[in-house]
């Protein structure tokens, strides 16, 4: 009994420290928004004031500021994560989980690169450049992972005692270190084991899309009913940030996750609003979530 409420409310705890990246996207899609609407070709032509030097540097520098947050969301997932499960010492589980983020990464990009699985002149679906790296597009499900890895080998090792002789690594030193370890080894197995999974939420994303009206009533239900135990984010998550939420071409670059292609589509000067991505993304309560209080 004593397991079962451990993990229920260590499921909650993980909806909880979801909440803290995920609350930024409003802010983000605002900035984003207010700096499009008045860029676009469309608005220049009615008001030629918009199309004045330092008028469009103001809008597009409202862009950047919302793209700032959108275009790093996985790593932002994972200092969340990793601040929000760390016991003490959080400041150094941040820096570990940016480490270890790009630890995994990177050992993904040269692994892969070695098979011969991914070429960075012609990276396939599923494969991007993450922070530079070409590496597999894990999408906040790997920052998430990361975050998680590296506030348990915190925990575990953040006030280690070492050997006299390497005692300059004793405590929260050694923190950075094991994650670097841990999140290489985490790279190796992403490596093979997320293309599957990748697949499998791409044919659920199918599905969904396939059912129509239904589709989005059972996701809309799931939410709700999962809010009084706290464990909603588990629902929306994944549609927000992953291809089960769709993906789709805009400009010339895919972009996977519900919210990822919406903020694309604002950012963009030609895309048009798709009911198949806004029906994640509205789901009917934004307005009340974003001007509520």
């Amino acid at each position: 009994m004593m397991t079962k409420k451990f993990t229920f409310s260590q499921f909650q705890k993980l909806g909880k420290v979801l909440m803290t990246p995920v609350m930024i996207l409003p802010i983000a899609g605002i900035l984003v928004g207010i700096g499009s609407a008045f860029t676009t070709a469309n608005m220049v032509e009615m008001f030629p004031v918009l199309g004045t030097t330092y008028v469009k540097l103001f809008f597009n520098l409202l862009k950047a500021m919302g793209n700032s947050i959108n275009n790093y969301l996985p790593i932002i997932f994972a200092v969340s994560v990793a601040i929000g499960y760390a016991e003490k010492e959080k400041g150094i589980a941040a820096l570990s989980s940016v480490i270890g983020y790009l630890a995994m990464n990177n050992v993904m990009n040269i692994l892969l690169t070695s098979l011969g699985i991914l070429d960075t002149a012609n990276m396939k679906t599923g494969q991007s450049m993450v922070l530079g790296i070409a590496s597999l597009d894990t999408g906040v499900f790997g920052g998430i992972l990361v975050g998680l890895l590296v506030a348990a080998l915190h925990n575990r090792f953040y006030n280690i005692q070492l050997p006299p002789i390497l005692g300059i690594f004793s405590g929260t030193k050694f923190v950075p270190m094991i994650s670097l370890l841990g999140c290489s080894a985490l790279g190796l197995v992403m490596a093979f084991a997320w293309p599957p999974v990748q697949n499998a939420l791409g044919l659920m994303g199918e599905l969904i899309y396939e059912t129509g009206a239904v589709g989005s009533v059972i996701y809309g239900l799931s939410e709700r009913a999962l809010l009084p135990f706290g464990l909603h984010h588990f629902i929306y998550t994944p549609f927000f940030f992953t291809n089960l939420g769709g993906s789709m071409t805009i400009d010339g670059q895919l972009y996977e996750g519900a919210v990822n292609i919406y903020n694309a589509m604002l950012a963009s000067p030609d895309a048009m609003f798709d009911i198949n991505i806004s029906r994640f993304v509205m789901n009917g309560k934004v307005i009340f979530a974003m001007f509520g209080m």
